[in-house]
């Protein structure tokens, strides 16, 4: 994987991954925003114009963001913004190489592996420390562990629920058990959202504990603000790895897109994420527009729990009517490619499984005998301070076989309840991972206890889960086959229809370019200290 910008970088360190590609799944829950996809593998564009390069790093460097949460705690994190920062303080038992094309040592010095692959033993590193000068053990690591496998409210729970029992016989040794092999354990263990935390007794009060969680990564957590979500980073004096170059980083909720821009360019923040593609144009001069493709796509979210959504004929009629191709040329300007199945051309097991055209009169045919069979209504919910532009042209389109879609204002964190609870009817969302993991996009999207209702649908399917666990715990030819006719099952039981490929947009301030960028994984990069 490319990094965004990194042509001309200085020696860096991926500060949230320490140095791999993030390894897990997340739900990218802004995603109404218009977003271009860039047509190569990372890079940044100011109109043309030269910009000079600071040889110095900032000693602070401002991130606006589009998100408010109210925590810091790794199960309920599933807001890009929270993941950054997890990944930014979280320390890991693994970690991925610069080009995520293999797991290097972190926490861990060492591993093996039994015959069986279901045992895994960890040597820890000599003298490990938290972020509070506090020793590191074995026994932290475990604990961390286990309050991720028994945290029933854990948005990640379909990836550890794998995990039979994680044990450290001492200080330096951790031992995890596994019900079935796991061949992407070694990668999700260098997810920062199961990053070690201490003390071990602490996980237990999460609600305080989470608000300033001390923990053993690249940077620490100086304060957090429970009412806006602001928080300020500065670097870990006790990180056992290569320090990062940028002393502080400070992370701003400005929830408003036109906010976020002026604060960029009168020099307020240095970075401002998550806009709107159409606001490229005015990403010039002394800022830079960045376009990131990540590992994933836009979906159109469908509650199949209730009427007439829990129709498959209604799901599949809305597919139809959609037309993908005038999304893209109309909001994305002709970058972003069209998606017709449940993975994006990112991922090695990509299939298309839908028609590529649009069909109205094979959409009405389906509706016929449905509760839509005469026309609908639906609601399509769309977060305040996104774009809507993607939920219009729906709305439009799908006017043309009878449902009519009125869009429904929703402020950010009630969107993220309403989903949760399956209090709403449509909305655009997204769904994305840190890499070429289809498996773990797969738990997340379609599994139906993989921890967020298989992408908030509620859709539950005794077959899907039992291909995804295949999916999960094999390889080979196995792998592929299962893999084959998940893609047919997704397309034939349609809990959600995708839309197009995931990319983000961001903008930063030109010359901090080569010190703080964007990957495709959706972290942050900060270049090590000179």
């Amino acid at each position: 994987m490319s990094l965004v910008g990194t042509s001309s970088s200085p020696s860096a360190i991926d500060v949230p991954r320490t140095g791999r590609s993030r390894g897990r799944l997340v739900l990218a829950a802004v995603a109404t925003a218009s977003i271009a996809l860039v047509t190569a593998c990372g890079g940044a564009s100011n109109g043309g114009q030269s910009v000079g390069q600071s040889s110095t790093p900032p000693a602070r460097f401002v991130i606006g963001m589009s998100e408010v949460f109210h925590n810091l705690d790794p199960d309920q994190a599933v807001l890009e913004s929270p993941l950054q920062i997890l990944n930014l303080v979280g320390g890991t038992l693994t970690q991925f190489n610069a080009d995520a094309s293999k797991v290097e040592p972190g926490l861990a010095s060492k591993w093996s592996t039994s015959a069986d692959g279901l045992t895994y033993t960890f040597t820890l590193r000599p003298g490990l420390t938290f972020s509070d000068g506090s020793s590191l053990h074995a026994s932290d690591v475990a604990a961390t562990y286990e309050r991720e496998v028994n945290d029933k409210a854990n948005a990640n729970a379909g990836v550890v629920s794998n995990w039979k029992s994680i044990t450290a016989p001492n200080d330096t040794t951790v031992v995890m058990k596994l019900a079935h092999p796991q061949p992407s354990l070694l990668s999700l263990l260098a997810d920062g959202e199961i990053g070690t935390v201490s003390p071990a007794a602490g996980v237990a009060d999460a609600k305080n504990f989470y608000l300033k969680p001390v923990s053993a990564g690249p940077y620490q957590i100086q304060s957090f603000s429970v009412s806006d979500a602001a928080t300020v980073l500065t670097v870990n004096p006790h990180y056992y790895g290569p320090k990062p170059a940028v002393k502080e980083l400070d992370f701003r909720y400005i929830n408003d897109v036109n906010t976020r821009i002026v604060q960029l360019k009168s020099g307020a923040i240095d970075m401002a994420l998550t806009l709107p593609e159409n606001t490229l144009n005015q990403l010039t001069g002394n800022v830079t527009g960045v376009v990131t493709p990540g590992y994933g796509g836009y979906y159109l979210y469908m509650n199949d729990r209730g009427s007439p959504l829990s129709d498959v004929n209604v799901r599949q009629a809305i597919s139809l009517a959609i037309d993908r191709k005038q999304l893209s040329q109309t909001v994305w300007a002709g970058k972003a490619p069209a998606l017709y199945g449940f993975e994006g051309s990112q991922f090695s097991d990509h299939e298309n499984v839908l028609p590529t055209a649009v069909d109205t009169a094979k959409a009405r045919e389906l509706l016929q005998g449905t509760p839509c069979a005469h026309g609908c209504n639906l609601s399509l919910m769309v977060r305040t301070g996104q774009s809507s532009d993607m939920a219009s042209i729906v709305a439009q389109q799908l006017s043309a076989i009878g449902i009519h879609v009125s869009l429904q204002l929703t402020e950010p964190s009630i969107a993220g309840a309403n989903e949760a609870s399956g209090k709403y009817q449509m909305e655009i969302g997204a769904l994305y991972d840190y890499a070429n993991r289809p498996d773990i996009m797969l738990t997340y999207g379609l599994q139906s206890d993989g921890g967020i209702n298989a992408l908030y649908s509620g859709y539950s399917s005794k077959q899907m889960d039992a291909l995804i666990h295949t999916v999960y715990a094999q390889g080979g030819a196995a792998r592929s086959a299962a893999m084959r006719k998940i893609n047919e099952l997704y397309g034939k039981d349609l809990p959600f229809a995708p839309l197009l490929e995931y990319a983000f947009v961001n903008g930063e301030k030109s010359s901090l370019t080569k010190w703080v960028t964007f990957e495709p994984s959706s972290y942050l990069h900060v270049a090590t200290a000179p």
